[in-house]
C-alpha cells in the first residue's frame, strides 16, 4: 500500500461505490413493495439503516449474520416510519 497508494485508493473506492449501489438496491425494493399511501424514505434514512443494520447485525453470534441482519434492517426501516408490510418483504428480496 505504502508503495503503491492508487490500491489504497482503488479499494476504499470500490467498498463506497459498493456500499452506495447496495443502499440503491434497498430502495428500489422498498419501492417495489410501496404503493401510494405509503411514506417514502430518503436516501440518506435508507443508508443510515443500511450502514446500522449491517454493522449490529454482523455482530450477532450467528454464521455470517444471518437472520440477525435482516431482523436489524426490517426494524430499523420500521423505526424510520415504514409499515412493516413493506419493510419485511423488502428487506427479504
Amino acid at each position: 500500500v505504502v508503495q503503491r497508494p492508487q490500491k489504497l485508493l482503488t479499494g476504499i473506492g470500490g467498498m463506497l461505490l459498493l456500499t452506495g449501489l447496495f443502499v440503491l438496491c434497498l430502495d428500489a425494493s422498498i419501492r417495489a413493495f410501496s404503493g401510494p399511501d405509503v411514506p417514502q424514505l430518503s436516501y440518506a434514512s435508507i443508508a443510515v439503516v443500511f450502514l446500522a443494520g449491517n454493522a449490529l447485525g454482523s455482530a450477532a453470534p450467528t454464521p455470517g449474520g444471518m437472520g440477525a441482519v435482516e431482523g436489524a434492517l426490517t426494524l430499523g426501516l420500521i423505526a424510520v416510519g415504514l409499515p412493516k408490510e413493506v419493510a419485511a418483504p423488502a428487506v427479504l428480496l
